[in-house]
C-alpha cells in the first residue's frame, strides 16, 4: 500500500486516507475507512436501557459489549458508494428496529405460498419486492465477499469463500458478471424472538457443498456454493430458478443460534453478565 496522500479526490469521501489498491475494483485510489457492517447497524443494536448500551458481540462461548466498529482502509470512495446504493441503503431500512420490522410486516401483509409447519411459511416475494429484490442479493454478496476478502482483525472470525467463488462474487459486485451460477441464497425472516445482536459470516463444509451464514437483526442470510447446489438447493432460494422466495420462521433451532444464540439470549436477559470487550 502506498504511503502518500491523494489530495485530488473529486468524488467526495475521505481525501486524507492512504493510497492503495481498492479491494474491489483494484484501482489505485484513496482508500476509505470501510466498515465491515454498515455503520447504521451499530446504532440500531445499541440499547439505551442496558447499563452498557453498546452493541453485543457474540462468540461461541461469550457475549460482551463493544463500542468498536470493525473497519479498515479497504475500499475506494466509488466502491463504498456502490455498496451503499446498490444494497445497504435499502436493506438497512428493512431489518428489525426498536419499534418495527418492515420486512416482516411486508411478508405478513401477503399470503404465503406454502406452510411447512405451524411456525414455518414460505413467501414468493418477487412482486412484493419488485426492483428491491436485487438489493438483497447484492447486500448479501457484499457481506460474504468482504468477510473473505481480507482479515478484519481479532474481533472477526477467519472466513473463506474459496478462491474461485471469491473472484466470481467480486466480479458480480463490480457489475462485470452475473450472480455465480453455483450459488444459492436463502433468506429467513424471524417470526419470533428478535435477538438484538449481529453475527459475522461463518461457514461449514457439508459434503461437496459449502454453507455460509450471517445474521443482522431479524434476518438470517444463508449462502450455499458448490457444483451440486443448483440441483440440491434451488427450491426455496431467494435466487431460485423459478422465483424469489423468503421463509418466515423462528430461529431457535437454527444451527447458528444453537450455540451463539443461547449465549446471547442468556447474556441479554442478565445484562450484568455483559463484560466489555477489550
Amino acid at each position: 500500500m502506498g504511503q502518500g496522500m491523494d489530495q485530488h479526490n473529486k468524488t467526495g469521501g475521505n481525501t486524507n486516507g492512504p493510497l492503495g489498491a481498492c479491494g474491489l475494483c483494484r484501482e489505485q485510489r484513496t482508500l476509505q475507512d470501510s466498515h465491515f457492517f454498515p455503520a447504521a447497524l451499530y446504532k440500531i443494536v445499541r440499547d439505551p436501557d442496558r447499563p452498557n448500551p453498546n452493541p453485543v458481540v457474540v462468540t461461541r462461548n461469550h457475549a460482551g459489549t463493544t463500542s468498536r466498529q470493525v473497519s479498515a482502509y479497504f475500499l475506494c470512495w466509488d466502491c463504498e458508494q456502490r455498496f451503499a446504493l446498490q444494497g445497504e441503503k435499502y436493506v438497512v431500512s428493512q431489518w428489525a428496529q426498536r419499534d418495527r420490522f418492515p420486512l416482516r410486516e411486508l411478508l405478513l401483509s401477503s399470503k404465503p405460498i406454502g406452510v411447512g409447519s405451524p411456525t414455518f411459511a414460505v413467501y414468493d416475494v418477487g412482486a412484493l419486492l419488485a426492483e428491491h429484490a436485487e438489493e438483497y442479493l447484492y447486500f448479501a454478496a457484499s457481506i460474504f465477499w468482504r468477510a473473505a476478502a481480507r482479515s478484519w482483525g481479532k474481533g472477526m472470525r477467519q472466513f473463506s469463500l474459496g478462491g474461485k467463488y471469491q473472484e466470481q462474487f467480486r466480479l458480480y459486485l463490480l457489475g462485470e458478471s452475473e450472480w455465480p451460477q453455483n450459488a444459492r441464497l436463502m433468506i429467513h425472516v424471524s417470526s419470533g424472538e428478535l435477538l438484538d445482536i449481529f453475527m459475522d459470516p461463518v461457514g461449514v463444509r457439508i459434503g461437496a457443498v459449502h454453507r455460509h451464514k450471517f445474521y443482522i437483526p431479524g434476518i438470517l442470510f444463508i449462502l450455499f456454493v458448490g457444483a451440486t447446489v443448483p440441483r440440491e438447493h434451488d427450491g426455496g432460494a431467494f435466487n431460485s430458478s423459478v422465483g424469489r422466495f423468503m421463509g418466515l420462521l423462528p430461529f431457535e433451532n437454527d444451527s447458528l443460534f444453537e450455540g451463539f444464540g443461547k449465549v446471547a439470549r442468556e447474556a441479554l436477559r442478565n445484562p450484568k453478565s455483559l463484560r466489555p470487550e477489550e
